[in-house]
């Protein structure tokens, strides 16, 4: 059997984040699946004067005490027509064979190695304090409110952060150093999910977002080190549902103040899940059953296609932010906020009409789908292929003379795959400003060689 490369991991992580989106959800629950809609006067009477909400600014904070309802849930269930769920894995298996090809015809780099090893513990030891106070020096003086380029920067150093505290393992030559690398990358990995200083509650999505990027980075080094073996992928995965399940619990328990009371909690999480998988009310495996609710955009696909007659089509609309992504905001004071998840989820029902607060991810397939139909899920697919496809190009020639871009590149391309469970807008806005940010770092690497080069 050929030897699993590098190339062949990036490929595999790219794809799987949005599989779990909607073919994953369809492995569970089939064709039996429902919805929670919100039409006027299906949450009035059951809308229950719990405690009252903080302001606006701080929507995500839970204050210290309160009541919390075990009532019935807002809205009703609502079953989607198994022909429109069978309707949509066919729009998903069209876009995934579409995105497919337009990477993959006629192109010759599709199997490479790039060597993460090589690099010396001194230069390790030194980029990862670097890192770390330019991580620190981003949230102290708060630059993320003068550009969501900074927040974007943020991003990619706290990634390139857990590459290179897991680097340092990997180098490690004795099991003093093991130890002490794998608490530092602990310790690191707890400090760059962002847990809300209220309460101590860590920002799911983050903690998903990285804890992805986290396994692809030691599976890279296990392939590198020939220790890619099925055991270890059963590990690395099992310690990711014991991370998110903790986490999980953790945030429920202090939002419905149950004190870990588990009769309560598993009422709470009850009320919070429609579709149930595993058949069961109980507290461990509806806790397993909720990271897939999070996940599932299988739902909302077919419930739009089920009800495409009474939709109307954007026609290109929600790209329209793309195109003011570079301005900052302090250049353009009245530029208009994103808010098209919360626009997405009034207008189509997914929550409340009064809620104008939360945001409900559209995945750039559902959103091509509400613009174009299935004419925007084929253009759609077309781009995705052709940015990869120019994408992996730049990392396979980099790959030896400067494999810190093309791990930055790699980056991207994950960070494409990820985001897309959001609206283009959103996601690809910021992957535009890395690619930016990719270009800066290209022309000063080969600035600063040359000059090496003279020396």
């Amino acid at each position: 059997m050929e030897k699993i490369k590098t190339s062949h991991l990036i490929y595999f992580f790219v794809l799987l984040f949005p599989l779990t989106n909607f073919v994953l959800p369809f492995f569970f629950y089939g064709d039996e699946m429902s919805i929670r809609i919100y039409v006027e006067g299906t949450f009035t009477e059951t809308r229950l004067p719990v405690m009252p909400l903080p302001p606006a600014e701080n929507h995500i904070i839970f204050p210290d005490d309160g009541v919390y309802s075990f009532g019935k849930p807002q809205g009703y269930e609502h079953k989607i027509d198994p022909k429109s769920i069978y309707i949509s894995m066919l729009y998903v298996l069209i876009f995934f064979l579409t995105i497919f090809f337009a990477f993959a015809f006629k192109n010759k780099n599709l199997s490479f190695e790039i060597e993460f090893l090589k690099n010396n513990k001194k230069q390790n030891l030194l980029l990862l304090f670097f890192l770390f106070i330019f991580i620190f020096s981003i949230k102290y003086f708060e630059l993320k409110n003068i550009s969501n380029l900074f927040d974007n920067l943020l991003i990619l150093s706290k990634i390139f952060l857990l590459f290179f505290s897991c680097l340092l393992i990997f180098i490690s030559r004795n099991k003093k150093e093991l130890f002490f690398f794998v608490f530092l990358l602990f310790a690191i990995f707890s400090y760059i999910i962002d847990l809300r200083s209220n309460v101590n509650l860590p920002i799911t999505y983050n903690l998903i977002f990285y804890s992805y990027f986290l396994s692809f980075i030691l599976c890279i080094f296990l392939a590198l080190k020939k220790k890619l073996t099925f055991m270890n992928l059963i590990a690395l995965g099992v310690a990711g549902i014991f991370l998110i399940s903790v986490s999980f619990l953790w945030k429920e328990n202090l939002r419905s103040y149950s004190n870990y009371n588990w009769s309560n909690l598993s009422k709470k999480i009850d009320i919070g899940i429609i579709n149930k998988p595993f058949g069961s009310n109980n507290i461990l495996l509806s806790t397993l059953s909720a990271p897939i609710t999070r996940i599932n955009k299988l739902d909302q696909l077919s419930f739009i296609v089920e009800k495409k007659d009474d939709i109307d089509q954007l026609w290109g609309k929600s790209y329209v932010p793309l195109f003011t992504k570079f301005i900052p905001r302090n250049f353009w004071k009245d530029k208009p906020q994103e808010i098209f998840g919360n626009k997405y989820g009034r207008e189509y029902k997914l929550i409340p009409s009064y809620d104008t607060s939360t945001s409900v991810g559209a995945s750039t397939l559902i959103e091509a789908y509400i613009n174009f139909k299935f004419l925007g899920i084929i253009f759609l697919a077309i781009f995705y292929g052709l940015i990869y496809r120019v994408l992996n190009y730049y990392i396979y020639i980099n790959r030896k003379k400067n494999n810190y871009l093309s791990f930055l590149l790699v980056t991207i391309c994950i960070f494409i795959s990820i985001t897309s469970e959001s609206n283009l807008s959103s996601g690809l806005g910021g992957a535009l400003q890395m690619i930016f940010i990719a270009i800066i770092y290209y022309f000063f690497f080969k600035v600063w060689k040359n000059r090496i080069q003279r020396i």
